[in-house]
């Protein structure tokens, strides 16, 4: 999220205030999900960059707000499914596979599968 808060902001003369930040985000096409991190920060000056990545929101506190959000829906009303996506890329980030765990997982289901189909049809290599 603030990889895309700062390519967004990148430009922006500081010392800003907040709904400056906010505009100049939104019209550098900022996802909806980072877009309202930028608006729940505190209404103030910001002297820079680092300043405003320091006064964003927690991810605990963006899920707070978004479940109260998520409550206060009405029923039977649909989520985009764009702003849904948005939401959960932000929230989680795709995991790194340092020890290859995902590869040998592939692997193993791969052999897995091969054993069985020779198993069925008789084959073998």
């Amino acid at each position: 999220m603030a990889r895309n808060i700062i390519q967004a902001l990148e430009g922006i003369a500081f010392p800003t205030d907040r709904s400056r930040l906010v505009d100049y985000a939104r019209r550098h096409n900022l996802t909806a999900r980072s877009l309202s991190a930028l608006e729940a920060m505190p209404q103030r000056n910001y002297a820079s960059m680092a300043d405003v990545l320091a006064a964003l929101p927690s991810k605990s506190q963006m899920r707070r707000q978004m479940t109260q959000e998520s409550r206060s829906d009405q029923p039977g009303e649909e989520v985009p499914l764009e702003s849904a996506m948005e939401r959960w890329e932000d929230l989680a980030p795709p995991p790194a596979d340092p020890f290859g765990w995902q590869q040998m997982a592939v692997e193993w289901t791969r052999n897995y599968l091969e054993f069985w189909q020779r198993f069925w049809t008789g084959r073998s290599r």
